[in-house]
C-alpha cells in the first residue's frame, strides 16, 4: 500500500498544477489568518494605541 502512495505522490509532484494549487491554498490560509489577526487587533486597539474599533461584540471576542 505504501508503494502505491509513493507512486501517486511521485506522479503528482511532477505536475505544475499541483504546486500552483498548493501555493493558492497556502496563500489563502495566510490571508485568512492575517484577516483574523487584523480584526481582533482593531477590536482590542492594538494598532491604534488603545482606541478600540467596535467591529465585534464582546461575545464574539470572548475565548471559551
Amino acid at each position: 500500500m505504501l508503494n502505491l502512495i509513493r507512486a501517486e505522490w511521485f506522479k503528482l509532484s511532477r505536475r505544475p498544477l499541483a504546486w500552483v494549487l498548493l501555493a493558492v491554498f497556502l496563500a489563502s490560509l495566510v490571508l485568512l489568518l492575517l484577516a483574523e489577526f487584523a480584526v481582533v487587533g482593531l477590536n482590542d486597539g492594538l494598532f491604534s494605541g488603545g482606541a478600540r474599533a467596535q467591529l465585534l461584540s464582546d461575545e464574539q471576542v470572548r475565548v471559551v
